[in-house]
């Protein structure tokens, strides 16, 4: 081949090469990942290592880590083990539909087709039956009450119960759909979030009562969909729905931002939160301008507090984050379902075993 046509071709090769390079960091998501990329091989302070192996027979469904013991959750069945992996005990559920949760200071066990609750300690006794009288559509455990939703006959209704079983407040709601509720830190009032269909136009509507049923505020929202709300600082309510967040002070929004595709989010003690989206995870102060940005170079499911970092995961990387400066990383060769916090550990749950993490 004659050398001109030679070093044509080269020169048009790298052309083309720096025309790619050009486009590539023309995208800013790019040129903060390529940043990130740099920081990384110098920022990271620490490594994750596997503590211990836990072997489990059946498929996990739930984890959760308790004064240094390891509750596991299956479809059926529930088990205790110690750090060192042994099984303390397992109790296995006859129950039509069961469904497990895991609070505080008690186990929750609920079959959500009869509506009958039934709460367990932490070593496996079971303290007492809860009916709820319809079926249970979903419940949580926040601020020391039990949040329980229930579909009946009339309609969907939300009941507030003290963790001894004494209901301490309950609303009903017809011709609408209970999304997401949340209870204030003194438990004086708390919001639901309700879905309806009017007009061929979805309506969320974001109600706050207070512990007697009295309406105090109402927000509304068209063709948006709730995913989640928490009380703030100075009963400020954070919504986030599925394109955006809003920060609402007695029915009007002190700030609000366009934000889609968010996958996971957190609130730390500070008020500050992170939402996470494919490509980024995003810190926002609590008068709604970012506080910083951090560019991923895989895509993470969830976050998790993790001491003074927070962590990411998905299907088969973890990383750990501090100040917006990645500090550590960890890749799986199998598919990761969860990630926990407890007592310093990380606990990494795949199908068929548990691995305790430590950052060293």
């Amino acid at each position: 081949m004659d050398k001109k046509v030679i070093s044509s071709w080269i020169i048009k090769l790298i052309i083309i090469i720096l025309i790619g390079i050009i486009l590539f960091f023309s995208y800013k998501g790019n040129q903060q990942k390529f940043i990130n990329f740099i920081n990384t091989l110098t920022a990271r302070e620490q490594t994750l290592e596997v503590v211990n192996s836990i072997s489990i027979e059946n498929p996990v469904e739930k984890v959760l880590f308790h004064e240094d013991k390891i509750l596991v959750c299956g479809s059926d069945n529930l088990s205790i083990y110690d750090l060192e992996g042994q099984r303390e005990w397992e109790k296995e559920f006859t129950l039509d539909s069961p469904k497990m949760l895991f609070g505080k200071e008690r186990i929750y066990v609920y079959d959500s087709r009869v509506g009958d609750i039934y709460s367990l300690n932490f070593e496996g006794n079971t303290l007492g039956r809860l009916p709820m009288g319809s079926e249970i559509k979903n419940m949580t455990e926040s601020k020391g009450n039990l949040l329980v939703h229930t579909v009946g006959e009339r309609g969907e209704e939300l009941k507030i119960l003290s963790l001894s079983g004494n209901i301490v407040g309950t609303k009903s709601i017809e011709d609408s759909r209970i999304l997401t509720y949340c209870i204030d830190d003194n438990k004086k009032i708390y919001a639901i979030s309700t879905l309806s269909l009017r007009y061929d136009t979805i309506k969320t509507e974001i109600q706050v009562y207070d512990m007697k049923g009295q309406l105090v505020s109402t927000f509304p929202l068209n063709d948006e969909i709730s995913m989640y709300m928490e009380f703030l600082e100075e009963n400020k309510l954070l919504v986030m729905t599925d394109k955006g967040l809003y920060l609402l002070k007695d029915g009007t929004a002190v700030w609000e931002r366009e934000e889609e595709g968010v996958k996971d989010i957190y609130v730390d003690k500070s008020n500050n939160i992170y939402i996470l989206k494919d490509e980024v995870i995003v810190g926002i102060l609590p008068d709604g301008n970012v506080k910083d940005k951090h560019y991923l170079a895989h895509e993470y499911d969830r976050i998790v507090p993790f001491k003074n970092n927070l962590v990411l995961w998905g299907s088969n990387h973890i990383i750990g984050l501090q100040g917006g400066k990645e500090v550590f990383s960890y890749e799986s060769k199998d598919e990761i379902y969860d990630v926990v916090e407890g007592n310093g550990y990380l606990i990494v749950v795949y199908y068929d075993r548990i691995e305790l993490m430590e950052g060293k």
